[in-house]
C-alpha cells in the first residue's frame, strides 16, 4: 500500500510527530509515489504547507514523489493560497493573510539577501494588516534581524545545502502571526557535537538537549572568525517580551516556549531537518 492517511493537526508538536511518521511510512514504502491522504483533514494552517514541502524535497532525494489526494475544497484553497499547489485561479484567490511558501537554495550566493527581502516585505504588510500594537511596530528590525540571523546561521554553520523552506500566515481574529523556517541540513547535535569535540573528543549530547544549549547565554558554535552561532537566543528574548510561543524541532529532539512554561523532549520521529515555529502577538510586547 503506497497511502498515508493524514489527521487535524493543532500544534507544532503534531505537525512534527505526524511529519515523522510520513517519512518512516515513505522510506518503507516499495512503490515511487507515496499518496498522501487528506479525507481526514477538515482543515490546516498554512504555514505548515513548509513541512510538507520540505517532505517533498527527502522523498526527491530518494526517488520517490509525493501526490496530494482526498483535499476538501477548504485544504485545498489554503494550499492553493500559500503555494504548495498550483492552479489557473490562485492568483485570484485571497493571499491578504497569507506569507507565501519559498524555497531558498543556500548554494546561490544571493539567497540572505533574497531572505531579507521576503521577510521585510511580507512582515510590513502583515503589520499594515493587523492591528499592531506601537510597540511591536517600534521594534520591527529587531524581529527581522533575528530571522535573518537564524538564515545565516543556517548557512553557515547547520551546512543546509538541499535548502531552506519558509511560510507563514496571520490570524486576524487570535491577533497573531505564524512564521515557519525549515532547513534541511545537519541540525543541532551534530552542529554542537563537530564544534565542541574539536576541544573534547568525548563530548556527547541528544537532540533536545542540544535545541536547550543553543538557547543560553554564552554558549556559541562560532569558531576563529566564522560568524554568528545559533541565532536563538535573540529571538526567545523577543519572544518572552511580546508573549508569544518559539518551537523548534531538530532531528528527533523537540523544544518549546509559550506562556512562560518551556517543554523539552526527545521525539520517536528523526526527521532530518530542523523547524523553527515563531508566534508572534500583533497585539501584545
Amino acid at each position: 500500500m503506497n497511502r498515508f492517511f493524514l489527521k487535524n493537526i493543532n500544534s507544532p508538536k503534531q505537525a512534527f510527530a505526524c511529519l515523522g511518521d510520513i517519512y518512516k511510512f515513505f522510506l518503507s514504502c516499495p512503490y515511487n509515489e507515496v499518496i498522501l491522504d487528506f479525507s481526514r483533514v477538515r482543515w490546516i494552517e498554512s504555514h505548515f504547507s513548509a513541512l510538507l514541502f520540505a517532505i517533498e524535497i527527502l522523498c526527491n532525494d530518494n526517488d520517490k514523489k509525493i501526490v496530494y489526494d482526498e483535499l476538501n475544497s477548504n485544504v485545498r484553497d489554503v494550499f492553493e493560497r500559500i503555494g504548495l499547489l498550483r492552479s489557473d485561479s490562485s492568483c485570484e484567490r485571497n493571499v491578504r493573510n497569507i506569507i507565501p511558501l519559498k524555497f531558498f537554495n543556500v548554494e546561490d550566493e544571493n539567497s540572505s539577501r533574497e531572505f531579507a527581502k521576503y521577510t521585510e516585505i511580507n512582515f510590513c504588510r502583515i503589520l499594515s494588516i493587523s492591528e499592531v500594537s506601537v510597540v511591536l511596530e517600534n521594534i520591527r528590525d529587531e524581529i527581522l534581524d533575528g530571522m535573518n540571523e537564524l538564515f545565516s546561521n543556517a548557512e553557515l554553520h547547520a551546512k543546509a545545502e538541499r535548502g531552506i523552506v519558509t511560510a507563514g500566515q496571520f490570524f486576524p481574529k487570535k491577533k497573531k502571526f505564524d512564521f515557519v523556517i525549515v532547513d534541511l541540513g545537519i541540525g543541532f547535535q551534530e552542529c554542537i557535537q563537530n564544534s565542541k569535540r574539536i576541544d573534547d573528543p568525548s563530548f556527547s549530547i541528544t537532540p533536545s538537549a542540544a535545541i536547550e544549549w543553543g538557547f543560553q547565554d554564552g554558549n556559541t558554535t562560532r569558531r576563529g572568525d566564522i560568524p554568528g552561532g545559533l541565532g536563538l537566543k535573540s529571538l526567545k528574548s523577543f519572544i518572552v517580551k511580546n508573549r508569544g510561543a518559539l518551537s523548534v524541532f531538530s532531528h528527533g529532539g523537540f523544544w518549546s516556549y509559550t506562556k512562560g512554561t518551556t517543554e523539552k523532549v526527545e521525539m520517536e520521529c528523526n526527521l532530518p531537518l530542523t523547524v523553527i515555529v515563531v508566534e508572534v502577538k500583533t497585539d501584545k510586547i
